[in-house]
């Protein structure tokens, strides 16, 4: 047959939510404008939020959706749909799991907002279970230069497996892509045909919601928006080669003396088409779609050679599924060449491939990373494309379905083995390749897997605890709380060593656990001591390596956990239960997952315990500006989250405190590339007094730690978007003149949820209400696509000029300034977070808050630092090397004569800058250098008990 290379593309995919604390490079994240996927709570929480509001919650879920032109919620599965199994694997039809994908929906809307942070907004909503973008994956396939053979089957040992299994028709292998040419003559024989479904009679014969559905199924034949998409019957590809290539690899007919051997060799494929439309050739956008059809339908691996870059809840629940009716679902890492795997091969369950080269080398395009299983051959593949023709491409697209082949092998060799099995089983007979945390267990060896039968033990859960069972804090003991399950085969002489992997600062004193014996499908329970040490560096969240070894069964393997709530904690002494992160944010440190806290919480006291209202706030966080300058930890313009703010501690809870019944404490700093950083240290009181039991007290300690350079107009200020009772859409923002107070309302009559506010303690330089679905500009902009670093700083110093806002979702901004202050200066600006049940409740919490705070507060304008220095001496000049001019700082702990002047290589004195009596401060002197040429000099400081000279370099 004759070769030929396709255009096909490389797509590079970058992650939409930065976190600061994710690896390396990230994966963009797109999906489809107006359109979201909800999941509504379960039956039982349903039932009781209907009596606890007196009507049905998904009402109100409606009327909110509603405020944005959505129509009405449809499921993925309606009740016509029967879920069937037509595989001899081992997954049975499991109830719970069906009842899960029920109470999923797709909602089309047609305002134009971000689908992110509407569906942030909507999981909020009492009834909802999550909400989330419907997310475009995309084809990780590429073109090479130089055609070559495929090399996976010697490579991976193909052949020596094919001589224990060569699979069965039986076994069913979907291709979740662009679509099948299921015309090629390496493909036509190969291809599943639905036997419970009547061709053309235009009736769903086996009630899988599809009409004459024989040979597959195409979500997404054509169109570009929620509005027009279309689908159909035929699966055939109309744009794009990856999938067609993608089955070859796996199950193109093989011992046929023509064309390329699959690597499931007689194991049949199921064509679903999920994208790779004319008008988007390389997206896939109806992935979970796919991969429910095709587990529905029998299917007994189920291959993604596709991707992107953030967690799905709705396609991690298809995915689980899947797993649970016996389907291995196999995905690819991305081609990025980045330590960041991509979904769907991220989750937790998914066997997720990358590409390694025939030198043992990972293939430099392919993402690498902790959630990575293994490693196959995926440069320069040659497979089927249309027209019957051959074609090389490479790519983790092409890595995929080689081990998507060889699970199609195991499960014939072994019907009664779980998903999971299966794929622990390719995992752990893998061999090693180098020795990165990052790249599995190694490439795979199709002999070994299924010439073995290996335990597959798993990391299950993990929670970090301190010595009383709370969560982990900065340097206290601990202990990291693990469930291992086993997958695999019996255990018994298992020994698990655990090592940090995330730098120094960790202590571990007891790594190595013996754990023995587990049983198939069984579970254990260990706990590894360990301790966060002051030293370690909380940039990176605390990550270990968990080695596991059972010599009897020459077994190895090793999971990666990693601890990422350690940069917040919560205040819950009084009434209010809130969340401080050390990293600026306020309620959640990822408040786009809601993740990192417990947001703001409003409690009631019944004898001597607190009971738990709803959470109010979905986001809040510090923002500043100085210089210019701006540095948040809110939202921005791009759907992203700001991470201005490099913790220096985590966030500490003191009970009893110095001033208050419990105080928490922090350190950070603002990330900045020019020397000009300002060192913020915040303290939160909270008090049990009940004048004082609805608030949290905050005093940001702002210090300006340059040596030279003054922080000009300094702003400082908290933004709080609320959302408060059963429909955020309904609420209301007014100002009371008379003691600056801007507060925040349920505007439902029949609503019982409290009032809330943020004042200031100090100096008010805007109080100011944002309309989150506003379109207008100036100050009545509104937040659902983005807030800008332009608009952001508008509302730190607007006053008092856009103070109200009724009947929509709802934020605000309070800010104190301006300050000016000095180098090593500091400025103490307070606010106070509080909630009362009327606004008269509300007024009088503050207004004890603000007579009884425990700290003085700054007052606006020019700062000095009014601290004499601790010793004398002169700093290095700034900048150095300079042009003309420069400065250089000056501490004198005592009054002194001072003289410093300037002299050349030769010794020679060519200026003075100054010679006099000081008294003892800081001083900055200023040296124009005009006069001189380029080349060293030397500033000599002499007082009258000492002499120090530093070196300056001149450049014109």
């Amino acid at each position: 047959m004759e070769k030929i290379t396709p255009s096909l593309h490389l797509l590079l995919v970058f992650l939409f939510i930065c976190p600061a604390f994710l690896f390396g490079q990230q994966t963009k994240t797109e999906y489809l404008p107006h359109m979201l996927v909800i999941k509504y709570q379960d039956q039982q929480h349903m039932q009781t939020l209907r009596q606890k509001q007196g009507s049905d919650p998904k009402d109100k879920i409606r009327k909110f959706l509603n405020i944005f032109g959505a129509s009405q919620p449809r499921p993925i599965l309606n009740e016509s749909i029967s879920i069937k199994r037509k595989s001899r694997a081992i997954g049975t039809f499991d109830e719970a799991a069906d009842a899960q994908l029920r109470r999923i929906h797709i909602v089309r809307f047609v305002a134009d907002v971000d689908p992110a942070w509407l569906a942030a907004k909507v999981s909020r909503l009492p009834g909802i279970e999550y909400a989330e973008p419907k997310y475009l994956r995309y084809a990780q396939q590429f073109d090479p230069n130089d055609p070559e053979t495929n090399p996976y089957e010697d490579f991976h040992r193909f052949k020596e497996a094919w001589e224990v299994t060569k699979s069965s028709t039986d076994v069913v292998i979907a291709i979740i892509d662009s679509g099948v040419d299921y015309n090629h003559a390496e493909l036509d024989d190969k291809l599943w045909v639905n036997e419970d479904e009547i061709a053309d009679n235009g009736i769903d014969d086996d009630f899988n919601g599809k009409i004459d559905d024989v040979i597959g199924w195409d979500f997404w034949d054509s169109g570009t928006s929620s509005e027009d998409i279309q689908e159909d019957n035929d699966p055939m590809m109309d744009a794009n080669n990856h999938g067609t290539h993608v089955a070859g690899i796996a199950a193109a007919e093989t011992d046929n003396e023509i064309g390329i051997p699959g690597t499931g060799f007689n194991a049949r494929y199921m064509a679903v088409k999920a994208g790779g439309t004319p008008q988007n050739p390389e997206a896939i956008g109806f992935g979970f779609e796919g991969i429910m059809y095709a587990a529905n339908n029998g299917a007994d691996v189920i291959n993604c050679s596709w991707g992107g870059g953030s967690f799905s809840e709705a396609e991690n629940d298809v995915i689980e599924f899947a797993i649970s009716q016996g389907a291995v679902v196999v995905g690819a890492a991305g081609n990025e060449g980045n330590d960041k795997v991509i979904f769907p091969a991220a989750y937790k369950n998914v066997v997720a491939v990358g590409a390694v080269e025939t030198n043992n080398e990972r293939a430099g395009y392919s993402n690498y990373g902790f959630e990575l299983d293994v490693l196959a051959t995926g440069t320069e593949i040659l497979s089927t494309i249309e027209n019957n023709q051959l074609a090389l491409s490479s790519g983790t697209s092409m890595s995929t379905p080689v081990v998507s082949g060889l699970a199609a092998l195991l499960r014939s060799l072994h019907p009664d083995w779980s998903a999971r099995r299966l794929g622990t089983q390719i995992r752990v007979s893998a061999s090693p390749v180098g020795n990165s945390n990052k790249l599995g267990r190694g490439k795979v060896d199709a002999f070994q897997a299924v010439d073995t039968n290996l335990p597959g033990v798993r990391v299950s859960e993990v929670a970090f605890v301190n010595n009383n069972g709370e969560k982990l804090g900065f340097d206290e003991p601990g202990r990291i709380e693990l469930t291992l399950t086993n997958y695999g085969a019996v255990t018994s002489t298992l020994e698990l060593n655990a090592q940090s992997i995330s730098g120094s600062g960790i202590d571990l004193p007891d790594p190595v656990i013996q754990v023995g014996s587990i049983s198939t499908d069984d579970t254990a329970r260990i706990s590894i001591p360990v301790r966060i040490t002051p030293s370690y560096d909380l940039e990176e969240p605390p990550t270990f390596r968990l080695d596991l070894e059972d010599s009897n069964n020459q077994y190895t393997d090793f999971d990666i956990v990693r601890y990422n709530e350690l940069l917040f904690d919560t205040m819950a002494e009084n009434r209010v239960k809130m969340s401080v992160g050390s990293n600026g944010t306020i309620g959640f440190t990822d408040p786009l997952d809601q993740q990192g806290g417990v947001g703001f919480i409003p409690r009631e006291k019944i004898t001597n315990q607190y009971l738990d209202g709803e959470n109010l706030l979905f986001e809040g966080g510090l923002m500043l500006e100085a210089n210019g300058n701006l540095f948040d930890a809110v939202r921005t313009s791009d759907g992203q989250v700001s991470r201005d703010f490099i913790p220096r501690s985590t966030f500490r809870l003191i009970e009893p405190g110095n001033q208050a019944d419990l105080e928490g404490t922090t350190h950070f700093v603002t990330d900045s590339v020019d020397n000009r950083a300002l060192d913020i240290n915040l303290t939160s009181f909270a008090y049990e007094d009940p004048a004082l039991s609805n608030v949290v007290l905050m005093l940001y300690e702002i210090n300006n730690s340059t040596s030279f350079f003054k922080a000009k107009n300094l702003y400082a200020g908290l933004f709080n978007d609320w959302d408060i009772g059963a429909s955020a859409g309904n609420n209301g923002i007014s100002y009371s003149q008379q003691d600056s107070i801007l507060y925040l309302f349920d505007e439902d009559p029949e609503s019982t949820q409290s009032m809330v506010a943020v004042a200031t303690l100090g100096p008010l330089s805007s109080a100011f209400a944002i309309d989150n679905a506003a379109e207008g500009g100036g100050n009545n902009f509104g937040i659902y696509d983005g807030f800008t670093d332009e608009e952001k700083k508008r509302s730190l110093k607007a006053g008092t000029e856009k103070t109200d806002a009724s009947g929509t979702d709802v934020s605000a901004v309070v800010a104190s300034g301006p300050y000016t202050l000095d180098p090593n200066a500091s400025v103490k600006i307070g606010f106070v977070y509080a909630f009362g049940a009327d606004l008269d409740e509300l007024r009088s919490q503050i207004q004890q808050a603000r007579s009884q705070k425990p700290f003085q507060i700054s007052p606006k304008g020019n700062i000095l630092s009014n601290e004499n220095p601790e010793a004398t001496n002169i700093f290095q000049n700034y900048p150095n090397p300079f042009n003309n001019s420069t400065r250089l700082r000056l501490d004198l702990s005592r009054e002194s004569h001072v003289n410093i002047s300037v002299y050349n290589l030769l010794g020679r004195k060519v200026a003075e800058i100054v010679d006099e009596q000081l008294e003892a401060q800081r001083y900055i002197f200023n040296f124009n250098a005009d006069q001189l040429s380029s080349g060293i000099y030397f500033a000599r400081l002499r007082t009258d008990s000492q002499t120090k000279t530093i070196k300056m370099v001149l450049v014109k």
